[in-house]
């Protein structure tokens, strides 16, 4: 059995973590950003019969990154049982389910789906950020969903989170038609006067979006893919992107580390 997921700051990669190790004893799992260009990686998912998807929900749409992946890598999908793990802080409407249409296309058996609650990992906006217990105490909950969930797996029972047409239409409305024709990629904001050079961000982005300067000062190259792992792992708090100043960061650790 095969994992796939997207994570910028750790939600999806524990939720898809957490889920296989209930569901099952044989399992590998594989970020996007070490697929891209390896061969032997993708022939290996090619080779599996079943694959479980977990990627974080942004304006009820799919991270560009994986969508990119999904598109240039189609044909690995083809008659799959695919199902789809979708993270968002609180409502998506279809989150689940714009993934699953793209799949579709490639002929993907799209077995079902399911929305997990996690922390918000927006750490620019004053309302977005919560305390660590109170993140903890999200992941906690979560967590006895993944393992309902899995039960009813168990029993051939697939729950269908954001597939229906109900979930698009309110997806779309809520959400995409508001944010869906915008582009958010060229938003990331450096302040140059708290930037350091340390270089972490640059070799933390998923996309490549980051570099330093003659001045050796971090700059983007206006591809964001809105994970939101630099501006939580910087330093000294000079990157934000919806926001303009960073108020607390979020790291899924801290959380987990209250879990044990």
């Amino acid at each position: 059995m095969i994992g796939i997921y997207f994570s910028g700051t750790g939600n999806s990669k524990y939720c898809l973590e957490y889920f296989l190790e209930c569901y099952t004893d044989n399992y590998k799992i594989f970020s996007v950003e070490e697929l891209n260009n390896n061969k032997e990686l993708i022939n290996e998912i090619s080779n599996d019969e079943n694959i479980f998807i977990s990627y974080p929900v942004y304006f009820s749409s799919v991270p560009r990154i994986l969508m990119e992946f999904v598109n240039s890598n189609g044909s690995i999908f083809n008659n799959k049982k695919v199902f789809i793990i979708a993270t968002m802080y609180m409502f998506s409407g279809d989150g689940a389910g714009v993934l699953a249409r793209i799949l579709k296309k490639y002929k993907a058996d799209i077995i079902g789906a399911v929305h997990l609650k996690m922390p918000d990992s927006i750490s620019d906006g004053k309302f977005t950020c919560k305390t660590v217990e109170n993140n903890t105490n999200i992941i906690r909950k979560t967590k006895l969903k993944i393992e309902e969930t899995v039960k009813l797996l168990k029993d051939g029972k697939y729950p269908k989170d954001g597939l229906s047409f109900v979930s698009f239409m309110l997806g779309y409305l809520s959400q995409r038609a508001w944010f869906g024709n915008r582009d958010f990629s060229n938003k990331l904001k450096i302040d140059v006067n708290k930037c350091i050079g340390c270089g972490k961000c640059v070799k933390l982005c998923p996309m490549k979006n980051l570099n330093l300067n003659e001045n050796k000062k971090a700059c983007s190259n206006h591809n964001c893919t809105l994970c939101y792992r630099c501006v939580n792992e910087c330093t000294v708090q000079a990157i934000t992107l919806f926001g303009k100043k960073v108020f607390s960061q979020y790291s899924i650790k801290d959380c987990l580390n209250l879990l044990k």
